[in-house]
């Protein structure tokens, strides 16, 4: 069996079990295991590529953590449905989920979840070439992932920034973040968001009519993930 197929079938076998699971939550009148177990399933589902029945599946699970009060499954459950939907291309659906992940994230001041939120809005802005609101989202991700040591998050906001910043055209403020960028990776050994920066770097040499340039960042970054860098 290939390494994809294994996964597959691996998954398969964990939808199995959570589908008992979902049973015996009902059985014993357990809200929160329900919730919980609805969103693995909306996982589960994710990864196989059915992004139809993940959206199903955290929609149940955001019900029931609204319905429950469980405030830690609302907030995942919503993150995690807005990025099946901005997969789908649904990018309304996406935005109001990410909206609604931040009002309650706010509320509660959970930092991490409103860096999150922050960051996915300021990759789907970008991506319908907003990129004065996108910039401004990234931003405010940037200023909490350093204000609260989140290193990593921080170099990830930072190379999404860089990739908004140069698509407008601002490619001296997309060389400065990508700069810090590679400097906080080096610091924390993160192998993969050195080779991110690299792509980036590519990017931008490009914009500035250096092919050559573009090409030998592009060989040095060839295994880099490219995308959006969604947090969840």
């Amino acid at each position: 069996m290939g390494g994809r197929d294994a996964v597959v079938a691996g998954v398969d076998v964990a939808c199995t079990i959570l589908e008992e699971a979902k049973g015996d939550a009902a059985a014993a009148g357990d809200p929160l295991l329900g919730a919980e177990v609805e969103q693995s399933l909306g996982t589960a589902d994710r990864l196989r590529g059915r992004l139809d029945a993940a959206a199903v599946h955290y929609g149940a699970a955001i019900d029931a953590a609204r319905e429950g009060g469980f405030v830690g499954v609302l907030a995942k459950s919503l993150n995690n449905l807005a990025i099946v939907e901005y997969q789908s291309g649904r990018w309304e659906r996406a935005r109001h989920a990410w909206e609604s992940m931040q009002e309650l994230a706010l509320r509660l001041d959970a930092h991490e979840e409103i860096l999150l939120s922050h960051n996915n809005l300021g990759l789907l802005f970008q991506n319908r070439g907003e990129y004065a609101r996108a910039e401004r989202s990234l931003g405010k991700a940037i200023e909490i992932a350093h204000r609260r040591d989140l290193a990593r998050y921080e170099a990830m906001a930072l190379g999404n920034r860089a990739e908004v910043r140069a698509r407008a055209g601002r490619l001296e403020g997309a060389d400065a973040d990508l700069d810090a960028a590679e400097a906080i990776a080096q610091r924390i050994g993160a192998d993969d968001e050195l080779l991110e920066c690299r792509r980036r770097r590519a990017m931008v040499q490009l914009a500035r009519g250096d092919a050559a340039g573009a090409s030998r960042r592009r060989a040095h970054g060839c295994r880099a993930r490219g995308g959006d860098h969604l947090l969840g």
